[in-house]
């Protein structure tokens, strides 16, 4: 009634349409009564992430960021935010003294028309979000913004996909110097040694890992996410005909990856003992075992 101004009749109505035309089914009510873009959207494959969970924290949770802008680094080091309407970066919390941060990043080409470089910030101690970062950006400069980002987050974990463009960004933050930096470890079959590589690498294994564990997140609401555009995303992630989880034609997944493998470096990054003993719960996550 209050989010669509609707009258007790529509009301009476839409329950009736879910009982006796859709079986009781709320989200094939959705799918054939859509009250907005994004349920419009769910017509065209199954959801991926619960969507009664996600118009949960739509309703409930998500609030325009506090402040939107840039990060500037200083000739002293110190990291200074800057207000802009149309900064890439936008903050819901601002680092806190003591708070342990991780960093989630998915890298695109920067194309103006292609898909977005997108970063999850996630506060380990509160386990929520932090902060986003989405624009189209070259992928060697989208290193240098991680690094001001993961700097003013009390020095985060960051973890960046190594797909593709991704090793241009990867390198680009070791270039800089930048030690928390993820790198996965990888078994050579010949010497039967590992390795430590930069990034995180979405395969046929990890993916479905990395996917699941941000939908139980969602469907479990433990993850506080305050980003409209990330719960956006989700509901237009969907099952195609084979059963694969990816974005619907015509809409973006980069938010959803960046908080994906956000979750995940939160499971494998070491957790500073410096401050709060209670922590949120760390999973062992496959082999991709971190270190500096």
């Amino acid at each position: 009634l209050k989010t669509y101004g609707l009258t007790l009749e529509q009301l009476h109505w839409r329950r009736w349409a879910i009982a006796n035309k859709c079986r009781g089914d709320v989200d094939k009510f959705r799918q054939e009564y859509p009250s907005n873009d994004q349920e419009a959207f769910l017509v065209s494959g199954r959801p991926f992430f619960d969507p009664q969970k996600l118009y949960v924290i739509l309703n409930t949770t998500v609030m325009g960021p506090v402040r939107t802008g840039n990060l500037v680094e200083r000739d002293d080091g110190t990291i200074e935010f800057v207000d802009h309407p149309e900064g890439y970066l936008r903050v819901w919390h601002e680092p806190e003294d003591g708070h342990r941060y991780v960093i989630g990043a998915d890298v695109a080409e920067g194309l103006e028309k292609g898909d977005f470089s997108a970063a999850i910030v996630i506060d380990r101690d509160e386990w929520r979000q932090a902060a986003e970062f989405h624009g189209h950006v070259d992928p060697d400069l989208f290193g240098v913004e991680l690094v001001k980002l993961a700097k003013w987050y009390n020095q985060a974990w960051l973890g960046i996909e190594a797909n593709n463009h991704g090793l241009t960004t990867n390198k680009r933050v070791e270039a800089l110097g930048y030690r928390r930096l993820y790198r996965r470890q990888v078994l050579d079959t010949v010497t039967k040694k590992t390795t430590g590589r930069l990034g995180w690498l979405t395969t046929t294994q990890t993916r479905p890992l990395m996917l699941d564990e941000l939908a139980e997140n969602v469907r479990e609401l433990w993850l506080v996410i305050y980003s409209e555009g990330l719960v956006h995303e989700m509901l237009t992630f969907v099952r195609d005909e084979k059963g694969k989880p990816a974005a619907q034609e015509g809409c973006f997944d980069d938010r959803v990856l960046a908080a994906a493998i956000a979750v995940q470096m939160h499971n494998l990054c070491p957790l500073p003992k410096n401050e709060p003993d209670q922590q949120p719960p760390r999973r062992t996550v496959l082999s991709q075992a971190a270190g500096y």
